[in-house]
Parts: structure tokens; C-alpha cells; sequence
């Protein structure tokens, strides 16, 4: 009924304001041809994205596929 939509509409423009929060603070980040994360000023933020080397879409759930990370 009404309560849903107002939780459902309340929740809409929580996540909404955070996803426009998270994008301003890293919309001057991008990772670069030697791996590292740099802002606009060209300072090192990481060294490996994510802090683990893992490239996701060579990862099956979260657990890495050894062949594929030495290819």
C-alpha cells in the first residue's frame, strides 16, 4: 500500500543522493596503462584498482581462476 511506496520512494532518493555523492568524490580518478589509480593532478591513489590485482570479469564468484590470471 502507501507505506511501501513512500519506504520504496524515501529509499529512491537516499541512494540517489549517495550516487551522486560517490560519483563528484571520484570523478577525477582513472586507472592508467601501467595499473595505477591517478587523480586529475596525476598523483597515485593505488597502485593495483581494488587493492587485490583481481580483474572481476575473470573471476567466477568472488574466487579467482588461476588460468586465466597467467594468460
Amino acid at each position: 500500500g502507501r507505506e511501501g511506496l513512500m519506504d520504496v520512494a524515501l529509499k529512491t532518493k537516499v541512494s540517489g543522493y549517495m550516487q551522486r555523492r560517490l560519483i563528484n568524490a571520484l570523478q577525477d580518478l582513472k586507472v592508467n596503462s601501467d595499473w595505477t589509480v591517478k587523480d586529475s593532478e596525476g598523483t597515485i591513489i593505488q597502485f593495483v584498482p581494488g587493492e587485490d590485482g583481481i580483474d572481476p570479469s575473470k573471476s567466477d564468484y568472488g574466487t579467482l581462476d588461476r588460468k586465466l590470471k597467467t594468460e
